[in-house]
């Protein structure tokens, strides 16, 4: 995510639905009632990157056989 010329990784994800919620929480402190959200109903709802996940390398995705449903 970028604003003002300056970027912040978000981190990686196991699932989009993760990313996109940690995308509205950035969202939301960078702009504020501006922003353009995902989930404008939620609150501020972060998932954690898959890569700081105990458990989880940060070298590579999980398998789709690691997702839980």
């Amino acid at each position: 995510m970028s604003s003002g010329g300056r970027s912040e990784f978000l981190g990686c994800f196991a699932r989009e639905i993760e990313a996109a919620r940690a995308y509205d929480a950035a969202a939301r402190r960078l702009h504020g009632a501006f922003a353009c959200l995902n989930f404008p109903e939620e609150g501020t709802v972060v998932a954690r990157p898959w890569s700081l996940v105990p458990g989880r390398s940060s070298l590579g995705a999980p398998s789709l056989v690691d997702r839980d449903s």
